[in-house]
Formats: structure tokens, sequence, C-alpha cells
């Protein structure tokens, strides 16, 4: 009877609920960007069209933007978005090629980037959606993306090179990735992974079944 009593104010509540948040939606919660910022901003940037076929002449820019760290961190205020790993190709490429940075570490797993590195190592490159299987194994599902993919294909042509880019992870979100969904599969593919490498000696050898059940 409670129930019954509330129903009506609740669907009543509800219209007005939708207005309130429409309504301060609308209300602007930030100031105009000064016009000194603006002009600042416009003098110190570089315009690049990412959809352009990449020179590497445009990114000439970076080696004085960057210095001479070990560490170049790129960021993103959004993951799901073209535009952002469109923009962070060309610059990987650059930084890579030109500036002999070696090492390439997203947010996911450092397991799941090593299986997916070590899947493209260890299969023909004649093998139909190879790319998107590893980009699955390695990144969440909101990296499996067209644009993503063609970060992955950079990883995996360039270990035909005289300097292949090392793909890794800065986190431990083991399982976390389109393929595993945080599922103990993870485990059982790095158990077969690393038997592939031969047997551990005898005192520290411990089967799939024990990986699995200890981890």
């Amino acid at each position: 009877m409670r129930w019954i009593r509330l129903r009506p104010i609740a669907l009543a509540a509800l219209p007005v609920a939708i207005a309130v948040d429409a309504a301060v939606g609308l209300i602007p919660r930030s100031s105009p960007p000064r016009p000194s910022d603006v002009a600042a901003i416009a003098e110190r940037s570089t315009k690049v069209d990412f959809k352009a076929p990449y020179i590497p002449s445009t990114f000439d820019f970076l080696p004085a933007a960057v210095g001479h760290p070990s560490i170049v961190a790129l960021g993103e205020s959004l993951h799901v978005t073209a535009e952002f790993p469109r923009a962070r190709l060309g610059v990987v490429r650059y930084l890579h090629e030109r500036l002999g940075f070696d090492v390439l570490a997203l947010e996911g797993s450092a397991t799941q980037a090593w299986l997916a590195q070590e899947y493209l190592y260890q299969t023909s490159p004649g093998i139909e959606g190879r790319i998107a299987k590893a980009q699955e194994m390695a990144w969440f599902k909101l990296w499996n993306t067209v644009e993503m993919r063609e970060l992955m294909a950079y990883v995996e042509a360039s270990r035909r090179t005289p300097n292949p880019l090392y793909l890794t992870s800065f986190d431990v979100q083991t399982g976390a990735s389109a393929e595993f969904g945080m599922r103990p599969l993870v485990l059982e593919v790095l158990a077969d992974t690393l038997e592939a490498f031969g047997i551990a000696p005898s005192d520290s050898h411990i089967t799939k079944g024990e990986l699995v059940a200890r981890l």
C-alpha cells in the first residue's frame, strides 16, 4: 500500500527533476577564456593535421618541446575518441624513429601487454586478424578501435627494424582487457606462453593448475 501511495509522487517528481537537471546544464559554470591566454597558446602551439599522411618534419618541434628526458608522458582527456589516437600515433612515431625512444607503455596490464607482444612475435604476419587479436589481448575494450589498431600495427611493424618498439604497461590491472575480461583465462594463457620457453628447474616448476590456483 505504501508503494502505491508513493508511486504517484515519484511519477510527478521525475519530470521536475529532469527539468531542473536540464536547466542547470544550461547555466555556464566557467568564464570565457581571456584574450591574453588565447594569444599565448596560439603563439606557443603548432598546428598539425592528424588526418594527413605522416611526415617526420611535421613534428620537428618536439625536440625543443620535450628536451632530453628518458620518459615522455602523453595524456588524453578522454579515452573514447578518434582524435587522440591519431595525434598520439604521429608523436609516438617521431619519438621512436627520430629521438630513440624504444618503449611504449599504456595503462592496463604489463602481463597482457607482454602476452600480446609475444603473440605477435610467435605468429605469422599473414594470419588474418592478427593485429586486432593482439589489440584485444593488450588493451581495454575502449581502446579496441580502428585508430588504436594503427598504433598496434606500428608496434608490430617496428619489430622488423633495427630499433623495435617494446610494448608494455605502467599499471597492474591484470585481466582488464577485451580478450580476458577479468577472467582467470589470462593466467592459463600466461602459463601456456611461459611453458613454450622450456621446462623450469624441477625445484621451481609448478603446473598450470597450481599457477592459476595460487594467483
